[in-house]
């Protein structure tokens, strides 16, 4: 949330669109992008472990699946989450402790799979390389819809990149649908910070709305069509009038 004020936890984070502002580590839906649970940043030591077993604490034990941003990421976090019967999936930084070792240099295209019982680790390189952290995925390589121009075949990607690709950017799209709608501006802070959240509990009725009418026209359209005759609609003025229908004369 952007805030160029004073206010002593302030982050800066010259990776966003907004450079200054309060943190929040958010949680969404990966289907319908409903915001599940929300905690912001107050400043102090960041213990990423805790964090996010904060967010995920309702959903542990219950077999879901976790993508997450290379901010988050390690092997020790992946194997607390799994010894909750729950995975996880997402890139990683290279220089995280207990990050394996892979090859140095990767021709383009070429994929180098470490694992353990537990893990895998890839690393990918295209234009850069690419490392990946997974306890779901196995170590495979999936065809592709896109055509490599230079080749004229379809691109390969490891599994776990396309799984990744298609089930992260929930909150970036949460945070887009919110900023459509913030444009109050606000001297104190605190006041800021609660129509955030506020507009937060705004998009998930949305969303919960928007399912329930989904949910509901599906249903009213499977009882239409198991009906097997259709009662014809009369005409309002026939059908309220008095006067008794016209005889044809013969001429």
């Amino acid at each position: 949330m952007l805030w160029k004020g004073r206010l002593s936890f302030m982050q800066y984070i010259p990776s966003k669109q907004h450079h200054f502002g309060i943190k929040f580590f958010i949680i969404c839906d990966v289907k319908t992008r409903y915001i599940l649970n929300v905690i912001v940043y107050t400043g102090g030591t960041t213990d990423i472990l805790h964090d996010v077993l904060s967010l995920m604490k309702p959903y542990l034990d219950k077999g879901h699946i976790v993508y997450t941003d290379n901010w988050y990421n390690s092997p020790a976090l992946f194997e607390c989450l799994h010894s909750q019967d729950t995975d996880a999936c997402g890139t990683v930084r290279s220089n995280r402790k207990r990050m394996p070792q892979f090859k140095t240099k990767l021709e383009k295209g070429e994929v180098h799979f470490l694992h353990t019982d537990k893990l895998l680790a890839a690393k990918w390189h295209v234009k850069r390389d690419v490392h990946i952290l997974t306890s779901v995925h196995r170590p495979v390589m999936k065809v592709t819809n896109n055509v490599d121009h230079a080749t004229g075949d379809n691109k390969v990607k490891p599994e776990c990149v396309l799984e990744y690709n298609q089930k992260m950017g929930s909150v970036d799209k949460s945070d887009m649908q919110i900023s459509f709608v913030d444009c109050a501006r606000y001297k104190k802070w605190y006041k800021k910070l609660f129509f955030h959240l506020f507009d937060m509990a705004v998009l998930n009725a949305f969303i919960l709305h928007k399912t329930a009418s989904k949910k509901k026209k599906q249903s009213l359209s499977a009882s239409s069509g198991t009906t097997s005759s259709r009662t014809q609609r009369r005409c309002h003025v026939c059908s309220h009038t008095t006067r008794r229908p016209r005889q044809r004369k013969d001429t």
